[in-house]
């Protein structure tokens, strides 16, 4: 059966990846928001979010540096007094390399600020372009997506690693947010200076609770089917919870194919028989051998 204009645009708009606002990330937004206001001092606070994979750990980062877009300002020129306007960010994110290598961490940075570069350079070259391109946007929140990589260089690169970390954040005066995998509180705890600056922030598993079925209900409210799901209903919220094993993407991701299901179906609503008509594996299904079999 295929589906008209208008179905084809709602399942669009299901599908486009939306913010979704709960209790925790509120809080950790609010966090964010006091690290950034903190006076820049020699000693600025750090923060580390820890959470599974797909439990919406980067979009609080992404959602952060959205909160504090690029900006002009005005300036003054020191010697003549002329007034320009200049460009500030100051929250930059960045994923962290797949292993921790100076050079590659400085790239990542140039990338973002589409800075041109020689890969040949030297190492001091690249740490006076990053640096100074982050001086120049008055960068006073640095966030390092999947911190945990870290862990893929050997113990001396480990180190290496995080005394360029300190280095940049003593440097600029930057507070560093670091998103990663429970790993990434042994990475940071390995380092005793670090670990005293890092306040930890942990994205637990889902639960049955009212903030879980307040998730629902906003999920519900975002998909807009023709017909009412009522996916707080004890017995679709304990189906979808059991499924998504508590992680907030896979939540996400459940309800979203359900609805698409839905409106292909014409059923228009969200029932235990649509759970178990999307084809749907559960996140430690997907990483055993039993889809092989």
């Amino acid at each position: 059966m295929s589906l008209s204009e208008k179905n084809e645009k709602r399942i669009f708009t299901i599908q486009k990846v939306r913010w979704i606002s709960y209790t925790k990330t509120n809080e950790v937004l609010k966090i964010l928001d006091g690290i950034l206001k903190f006076p820049r001092t020699h000693r600025t606070p750090n923060l580390l979010i820890i959470g599974d994979t797909n439990n919406g750990k980067t979009l609080i980062g992404r959602k952060f540096e959205a909160l504090h877009p690029a900006r002009f300002i005005e300036a003054s020129e020191e010697v003549t007094g002329t007034i320009y306007q200049k460009i500030v960010k100051e929250v930059f994110m960045i994923q962290c390399p797949p292993v921790p290598n100076e050079k590659r961490l400085y790239i990542s940075i140039l990338d973002r600020l589409q800075v041109p570069y020689k890969y040949t350079g030297r190492i001091e070259y690249f740490q006076s372009a990053a640096l100074g391109g982050m001086r120049r946007l008055q960068v006073k929140v640095l966030i390092l997506d999947e911190i945990h990589h870290i862990l893929t260089g050997s113990p001396a690169k480990q180190r290496e690693f995080l005394n360029v970390l300190k280095f940049i954040s003593n440097e600029l005066d930057l507070s560093i947010v670091g998103i990663g995998t429970k790993d990434a509180f042994y990475v940071i705890n390995s380092d005793e200076q670090l670990a005293n600056r890092f306040e930890k922030v942990i994205l637990s598993k889902w639960k049955y609770d009212t903030d879980y079925l307040r998730l629902l209900a906003t999920l519900e409210s975002h998909i807009q089917l023709k017909k009412s799901s009522e996916l707080i209903e004890q017995q679709l919220a304990l189906k979808i919870l059991e499924m998504s094993e508590g992680l907030i993407g896979e939540i996400v991701s459940i309800v979203k194919k359900a609805a698409v299901y839905a409106i292909e179906t014409g059923e228009e609503k969200i029932t235990i028989r649509t759970l178990e008509n999307i084809n749907w594996a559960a996140p430690s299904r997907r990483r055993s051998n039993e889809l092989l079999q």
